[in-house]
């Protein structure tokens, strides 16, 4: 059996992971959601080209403090940007 291959929002988000030092929270929606939480029913939504993602906001003094995130997700737009994939659109729920 073929081995499925790695959605375009796993990949940014493993590249990400890779740069973070610590553990941080953050909730996506969008289509890398869909890619990610639904299985193959979300298989339609792997080829999306950026991951969405909701900062928490009673975390937020934290997160906007948080310098090595900022740069982790620098990072991974500049390392996956010949590609054209990205991290992008960062909201808060508040």
């Amino acid at each position: 059996m073929a081995e499925m291959p790695i959605s375009n929002p796993e990949r940014i988000l493993r590249i990400l992971d890779s740069y973070l030092e610590k553990e941080t929270r953050i909730i996506l929606f969008g289509r890398a959601a869909l890619a990610l939480g639904f299985g193959k029913l979300g298989s339609q939504f792997a080829k999306t080209m950026d991951v969405d993602a909701i900062l928490p906001a009673v975390e937020m003094g934290k997160t906007e403090a948080d310098a090595q995130f900022w740069k982790a997700i620098e990072l991974t737009n500049k390392s996956l940007m010949h590609e054209g994939l990205y991290v992008s659109h960062l909201f808060t729920d508040g």
